[in-house]
């Protein structure tokens, strides 16, 4: 399907301790893929990211995507063709308890990938992952498409919202899309349309989204 795309290749995962993170990994592993693996914690228990025993398949680095100066040194150190960025706080009550580490999370972490990526002397793709939730939720029936507005009603919202604004202004501005000191970077921007996902997960639902899941999954 992918053509060998990704065989032999370096490919960097940020948030890869994730749900998503652990999936995308393991299915980066059968395609061939050396992975480099960046986040700052394992965020549930039980995790796949354990279950799987992917820690000692990949390079494994806990990191802070916060952390700018480490998240260059990380790039620099294994010099990958891609990146998949899905490091975040990805739970919406979350973002109500602790609205400052939503928005340095998800935007000041998405501005740090496209920063290191300023001064990295080598062609790699990106992939930035946001969320479903930056579209401003204005109640409609048929849900949301890549041309209507993004906002949100909640700390959340408004982080991925942010994020979608960063990579959209950096991807007009000359001094990303241009060359700097003979680095040439180029971001096309895309929003695709709203991938849905459900996982059971001890810290990824609070209590009534399990107690709701629990029914789906029992009695169907």
């Amino acid at each position: 399907m992918f053509q060998n795309s990704y065989k032999g290749k370096v490919v960097l995962v940020t948030g890869h301790t994730g749900f998503k993170g652990s999936w995308l990994v393991t299915w980066l592993l059968k395609l061939g893929a050396k992975v480099i693996g960046v986040s700052k914690d394992i965020p549930t228990n039980p995790s796949m990211f354990e279950s799987l025993d992917i820690e000692k398949k990949i390079f494994h680095n806990f990191i802070d995507i916060r952390d700018l100066e480490k998240l260059k040194g990380i790039i620099s150190k294994y010099n990958p063709d891609f990146i998949f960025h899905l490091a975040a706080q990805a739970i919406v009550s979350k973002s109500y308890l602790n609205p400052v580490e939503t928005v340095s999370s998800n935007v000041i972490g998405t501005m740090n990938i496209l920063e290191a990526l300023r001064f990295y002397k080598k062609k790699c793709i990106t992939i930035i992952i946001t969320s479903d939730k930056c579209y401003d939720n204005i109640e409609q029936s048929e849900g949301y498409k890549e041309t209507d507005a993004i906002g949100g009603k909640d700390v959340y919202s408004g982080s991925k919202g942010a994020a979608e604004l960063i990579i959209k202004s950096s991807s007009k501005s000359s001094k990303y899309s241009g060359n700097i000191d003979n680095i040439p970077i180029e971001i096309q921007y895309i929003r695709s349309k709203p991938c849905y996902m459900v996982a059971k997960s001890e810290e990824g639902l609070d209590r009534a989204h399990k107690k709701a899941l629990d029914r789906l999954i029992h009695r169907g």
